[in-house]
């Protein structure tokens, strides 16, 4: 089969330390030969950057999430630029607005999501979105970003409607895929991403959160992309190799990371 790609999963969490090699050796032996660890804040930013140099098919992205916006100080924006030009900082991300669990203000979070979106910008590096109720007021701030920019990037987790998703779709970003999308109540969700063209889908698990069924309730792992490309192949009446081909030449097109597998 052809290789899988898991281009969001926050491996560096603590929770992984323990077992990584062994979570890792999983994920390989699953068909996962490429996996994207993002940053929520500096300090994740930067071991997500130490695990991607000691294993050669783990890459970074350099961010900080809204939930962690309050963490943003002066020298925040310079320290974020440095690691971005880490030769495996191939994305601006996780960053976005979160307006469902409000943890900072939601000024400070547009604040900080303006100045990321610049870094992106400067460095010609796509960015990956985290969108929790606030997916219009992020579009308003991409139809201002977007005449400057050459690259996009990616709607983490997509759980919106399908004319959102074709409004996205047509700014030039790709949309996230993950677990949820194989509950047996998620019916919409299912019915979404069965009318979006696989071209512009990328796989993701969001490690060790949105478990896929039937290991739901259980800590998620790159392991489980298949389960989730699976469904994606069910959806779409293809074979789960034509899912791996496609998904995992998209990502190399928005990350432009080694050789494309």
């Amino acid at each position: 089969m052809h290789p899988l790609t898991d281009t969001h999963c926050h491996l560096n969490l603590d929770l992984f330390a323990s077992e990584l090699p062994e979570i890792l050796e999983k994920a390989l032996a699953a068909g996962v030969s490429r996996i994207l660890i993002p940053g929520i804040n500096l300090a994740n930013s930067r071991s997500a950057l130490q695990l991607a140099e000691q294993y050669p098919f783990l890459y970074a992205a350099v961010g900080v999430h809204p939930n962690d916006a309050n963490t943003w100080n002066a020298s925040t924006l310079t320290e974020l630029q440095d690691l971005a030009q880490h030769p495996k900082a191939i994305a601006i991300g996780e960053i976005g607005l979160d307006y469902y669990r409000q943890y900072s203000l939601p000024e400070q979070q547009k604040m900080i999501l303006r100045q990321q979106l610049e870094l992106s910008q400067k460095l010609n590096k796509p960015i990956i979105l985290h969108s929790r109720n606030a997916v219009a007021e992020i579009l308003m701030h991409l139809d201002e970003w977007l005449p400057g920019v050459s690259i996009q990037g990616v709607f983490h987790s997509y759980e919106g409607d399908l004319e959102t998703a074709q409004q996205i779709l047509q700014k030039g970003f790709f949309l996230g895929v993950t677990g949820p999308i194989t509950f047996q109540n998620a019916r919409e969700r299912q019915q979404v991403f069965s009318q979006l063209p696989v071209s512009c889908l990328l796989l993701e698990t969001d490690s060790p959160y949105l478990t896929p069924h039937p290991w739901r309730g259980k800590r998620n792992q790159p392991a489980y992309i298949p389960i989730i490309a699976q469904k994606l192949a069910d959806l779409h009446n293809q074979s789960l190799d034509q899912i791996a081909m496609t998904t995992s030449h998209n990502a190399h097109q928005l990350f432009q990371w080694g050789e494309e597998i």
